[in-house]
């Protein structure tokens, strides 16, 4: 792995996270979406103040 650029490495981390998520189920999806979502509008709420 040493090897490999950074961004190589976070295009392998992305693809593994897509692989694992992709073998969740349905809901377990969508509560990671949602997360996912209001992690953003924290930070942009954040940003606002």
């Amino acid at each position: 792995m040493s090897n490999l650029t950074q961004s190589e490495r976070d295009g392998l981390n992305e693809l593994f996270c897509q692989l694992k998520v992709a073998n969740l189920p349905l809901y377990k999806r969508a509560l990671l979406r949602l997360n996912r979502l209001l992690l953003l509008f924290r930070v942009k709420i954040i940003r606002m103040r």
